[in-house]
């Protein structure tokens, strides 16, 4: 499996030409680039990356199963006023463990590695599972001189991955604000999707 061709062309998507006026550049030597710059901020704000706008939000959807997956299967978040359930916080904990050398803190990404806290605002669950099963290079999307290693054959990977899914999406959505989060308490099991208190009850007999 490989990446569709639709997050495909979001990812490589070519930079434009600078088509710029003379006049506008003439602008921008008069004022300074410090005038210009803050607009920019401005409106990256606006197209959703700014993760400090839905301050305890929580997953609330309906078709969430007792299994914790959505209708499409795709794994699902609890989080509310950054607490996650237990789910969830295995996977900020798997997270740090294998991926955020690469990934950076908190998904925020590095110089040679996209911010997936950003790339799961467009990866659908198939797309994210194939690429860490499988790996990428840049026949497959990813930028030339970089690869992504499989991590098909990683049991600390491949066993917790729809639990690191759930922790990058509740980033991508807005939900979780400042990670480190709080880590799930017992009194907090009743806000508790199903699934996690099931996981709850199995970590408890082992």
């Amino acid at each position: 499996m490989i990446l569709g061709e639709r997050e495909m062309r979001i990812m490589l998507k070519p930079v434009k030409k600078n088509t710029l006026p003379v006049f506008v550049i003439a602008l921008v030597l008069l004022f300074g680039l410090g005038s210009i710059f803050p607009l920019a901020k401005a409106d990256h704000h606006k197209k959703g990356f700014d993760f400090d706008t839905k301050k305890g939000a929580v997953n609330t959807s309906s078709d969430m199963d007792e299994e914790g997956y959505n209708k499409e299967g795709e794994p699902q978040y609890y989080v509310k006023d950054n607490l996650l359930d237990l789910t969830t916080f295995n996977g900020w904990r798997r997270y740090h463990a294998a991926c955020h050398v690469c990934h950076g803190p908190e998904g925020r990404g590095s110089s040679y590695a996209p911010a997936l806290r950003e790339s799961l605002q467009f990866l659908s669950w198939d797309d994210f599972f194939a690429v860490t099963i499988n790996g990428r290079d840049s026949t497959q999307g990813a930028q030339v001189g970089n690869v992504m290693p499989a991590f098909g054959d990683d049991p600390n990977v491949v066993g917790h991955l729809e639990d690191i899914y759930r922790y990058l999406k509740s980033m991508a959505d807005g939900a979780l604000q400042h990670p480190p989060p709080k880590r799930p308490k017992k009194l907090e099991m009743k806000d508790w999707p199903q699934h996690a208190k099931t996981r709850f009850e199995e970590n408890r007999k082992k």
